[in-house]
């Protein structure tokens, strides 16, 4: 998206000679208009894009979280009161029940985190840009930027259930040691159902 509006006359990639960098001409006589551009069409589009996302992927995990639920017989018990029948049912979830849902909920706040880290990391760029004469935050703008890149490994890494086994095989560099996905399967659901 940054590189369509070069295309179209609006500013000119090249070297930026006070950061060193290769970016875009600064010299450029579109160059606000083509960083205005970047903050008000790339910042909306891409929270846009990574919401939408997120959003299909939290409806299927919800989903399938439903089938599975429906699918497993729920232990039932009958209510009294007064040594009477109430005719009421209190369906209690069965264990595996309890840790998908416990899995759903832990699912969720991780994509949550995802997107609240990536405006975080997007809006002070974005903000920068807009700015007039700041220069020396849009250097640190795009650092917070590119920052991004790396804590989205570090989420899933560390809270993600199904990436924390791998991440341990790839931290050692033991790749070889990965377990077939059938056994890394069976050794997931054992964990979760105990």
């Amino acid at each position: 998206m940054a590189s369509l509006p070069p295309v179209f006359g609006i500013g000119q990639l090249g070297y930026d000679k006070r950061f060193s960098s290769c970016t875009w001409d600064p010299t450029h006589p579109k160059s606000r208009a083509y960083s205005l551009l970047l903050s008000a069409v790339v910042y909306p589009v891409s929270l846009i894009i990574i919401s939408v996302c997120y959003s299909v992927i939290f409806v299927k995990i919800r989903s399938q979280t439903r089938k599975i639920g429906t699918a497993a017989e729920p232990a039932v018990s009958v209510t009294e009161s007064s040594g009477m029948d109430s005719g009421r049912a209190n369906v209690r979830p069965s264990g595996l029940q309890q840790s998908i849902s416990r899995r759903h909920v832990q699912v969720t706040r991780n994509m949550f985190l995802v997107v609240l880290l990536f405006v975080a990391c997007l809006t002070p760029y974005a903000a920068s840009l807009m700015l007039t004469n700041s220069s020396e935050f849009i250097v640190y703008g795009a650092q917070i930027l590119l920052a991004n890149s790396c804590v989205n490994p570090i989420i899933y890494g560390t809270r993600h259930p199904d990436f924390k086994v791998i991440m341990k095989y790839v931290v050692r560099c033991r790749l070889r040691d990965v377990p077939d996905k059938t056994m890394l399967c069976k050794k997931l659901l054992r964990n979760e159902t105990s």
